[in-house]
This record gives structure tokens, sequence and C-alpha cells, in this order.
């Protein structure tokens, strides 16, 4: 497992506090691939995963599919993927200021960015100009759902999902 650049079991978030700057320094990082390592081929329901006291919950809400996880033999592909009107929970024992969504590239014209329609409980959304970083800001609480919000229970843009990094209250 990955967490903050560092790899093996037992490490902690937040062992970097104090270097750099804490601005940019986000205090939790998981990829997804890692979140779902025991999934080696195919696809698995996303449903909820804890790790080192943050809970992911992937929720169908509404939209015609649930989401999943997708391995694949090229790790840049490795992602939990949203359809439309699907719901993220990120819970957290820490408050979390904000979150930072790492996308799959675009392919072509298809973006998996996620609708720009999405909703957040908490902060505001910002997608970045490289149509694949999607930011959660001004959260401050200890738990924030986003919901790939859309016009019907399928299409849009899926939000495809490699890496999550959470930065917390200071």
């Amino acid at each position: 497992v990955s967490i903050n650049g560092q790899t093996g079991e037992g490490e902690n978030p937040g062992d970097n506090e104090g270097e750099g700057d804490p601005g940019n320094t986000e205090d939790f990082s998981i990829s997804m691939m890692d979140l779902y390592r025991e999934v080696t081929t195919g696809s698995v329901d996303a449903g909820s995963k804890t790790y080192n006291g943050v809970t992911f919950t992937f929720e169908q809400n509404g939209g015609n599919n649930m989401p999943k996880y997708y391995w694949n033999k090229n790790d840049a592909y490795k992602a939990v993927r949203m359809y439309a009107l699907n719901k993220m929970t990120i819970q957290s024992d820490n408050k979390i200021e904000k979150v930072v969504l790492i996308c799959n590239d675009a392919s072509g014209s298809d973006l998996y960015n996620g609708n720009k329609t999405a909703t957040v409980t908490a902060g505001t959304l910002d997608w970045a100009d490289d149509n694949k970083t999607v930011t959660i800001n001004d959260v401050n609480g200890n738990v924030v759902e986003l919901v790939n919000q859309h016009t019907a229970n399928s299409g849009g843009v899926q939000l495809r999902i490699h890496d999550i990094k959470i930065y917390y209250a200071k």
C-alpha cells in the first residue's frame, strides 16, 4: 500500500506533518488499486472499504449501475467507476479540509472526471483544466458525500477515480 509516497504495512497518514508546505501536502493518499488490491482480474462492486481511519462508501443511489472497481493490466486504468447518480461518501476520524480526486486520463473526446452537475454535501467542487483532477474544497467536517448528479439514471460523464488525496484541517 502506498501512503504519502511510502510503501509498506503499518504506515500512518499524517507522518509527514510539519514537512514542507502543509497546504500542498496531503495527509492521506490512496490509490484505488491499493484499496482493492485483492482484485486481480475483472471488476467488483465498489461497496465500502476502510483504511487507516478513513471509510470510502460507494452506492448506486438511483443510478442504473452500481459503482465498480475495474482491474486492468495497465495500472493507469485501475479505477473505481462512478456512473450517473452514483454516490461516494468519505468519512474520516479526522476533520477533512479538502479532497482531491485524480481521475483516469481522457480517452479521445471521452472525459472521466464526472458530470459538471455533480454535487457535494460539504464544500465546493472544482474541475482542473487538466480534465483529470476534481477537488472538493472547504469540506470542514469528518464526512463528505459526492453524487455524480445527472439528468437521467444513465449516461453523462463517468467519474473514474484512480487516486484520492485527503488534506486534514490544521
